[in-house]
Order: structure tokens, then sequence, then C-alpha cells
């Protein structure tokens, strides 16, 4: 119910939302459930794996090594994983140029 609300309060319905070390994508469940085109990334390969086996569309290692992610996001979503990032900096500036206008 809370991600309903956040996804409507912020305009995000259709929209794309990548989570950062989704795990095996519970969230991302959610997420799609809620009508959105979510995206997880996990460094975890076995993570990622038993995610992917469950149908979720799981990209396996970090974000710096997806260049080419996407130019079209409308939102981020990072819980407890920020403290693992390699490269804060640019971890935030890969973010900001994968996004739309006005992405959260």
């Amino acid at each position: 119910k809370q991600f309903s609300h956040w996804i409507k309060n912020y305009n995000l319905e259709n929209k794309e939302i990548v989570e950062f070390g989704c795990g095996e994508g519970l969230l991302l469940d959610i997420l799609s459930e809620c009508k959105t085109f979510s995206v997880g990334i996990e460094a975890g390969r076995e993570l990622a794996t038993k995610g992917q086996q469950k149908g979720r569309n799981i990209i396996k290692g970090h974000l710096l090594d997806n260049e080419g992610l996407a130019s079209n996001v409308g939102a981020f979503i990072c819980i407890n994983h920020l403290e693992h990032i390699p490269l804060p900096l640019d971890f935030m500036r890969q973010i900001k140029a994968c996004c739309i206008e006005g992405a959260i």
C-alpha cells in the first residue's frame, strides 16, 4: 500500500523504476503490481539468479558495470545498499544520467 501511494504521488505509473541491491527481487513484484516497469540490479549472482528463475527482471552486477542501463528511468530505489557502493559519487552521476526530467 505504501508503494502504491508513493507511485501515485510521484506519477510513476507506467514508468521504469530501478532498484539497486534488489536481492531476489521481492520489491520488484510489488512495484510491478503497481503498474510500473521494474528492473533490479543485484551484485550477488546467486540472489540474482534465484530472482531471474522466478521471472523477475534482474540484471546481475553493479550499476557501474551497466553503462547502457537506460536513459528513461522515472525513479531509483536503493534500500540498505548505498553503503556497499564502492564509488558513490560515480554511482550518483550515473543515476542522474539515466533519469528522465523530474525523476526521483
